[in-house]
C-alpha cells in the first residue's frame, strides 16, 4: 500500500501505511523504512527521515536503496541548492551536519 500511494505522491497515506506496515511486520523489512524516510524527505520532516534511512541498511545492508541512505547528507545538500531560501534550511542543515559526524566517527 504505501508503495502504491508513493508512486501517486500521497506521502501522508504513504507515512500511515507505512506505519501500518512496520507495526505488523516488527519493522523487520528495510524497504518499509527505506520508503518511509523517503515519504518523510519529501514532506521534509528531516528527523523522521533521517531515522528511517538509518533503520533501513541496519536490517540489510545489501538492500540496493541502502546506498541512498548513506548518502543522505548529498540529498540534503542538493536540497539546499535547489532551494536556497528554504524556510528551514537550519533544521536541514541540522541534520546534514549531524549525519556527517556520524559517519566521519566510522
Amino acid at each position: 500500500m504505501a508503495e502504491v500511494l508513493h508512486g501517486l505522491q500521497r506521502f501522508e497515506g504513504t507515512i500511515t501505511g507505512a506505519q501500518q506496515a512496520i507495526q505488523l511486520s516488527d519493522g523487520k523489512f528495510a524497504r518499509i523504512h527505506f520508503r518511509l524516510g523517503s515519504a518523510y524527505f519529501t514532506l521534509q520532516n528531516w528527523d523522521f527521515a533521517q531515522q528511517n534511512f538509518d533503520k533501513a541498511p541496519e536490517l540489510d545492508s545489501k538492500m540496493p536503496a541502502a546506498v541512498y541512505c548513506g548518502d543522505a547528507p548529498k540529498w540534503y545538500k542538493e536540497f539546499l541548492r535547489r532551494n536556497p531560501s528554504a524556510s528551514d534550511r537550519s533544521n536541514v542543515e541540522a541534520s546534514t551536519n549531524a549525519l556527517l559526524s556520524k559517519t566521519s566517527a566510522f
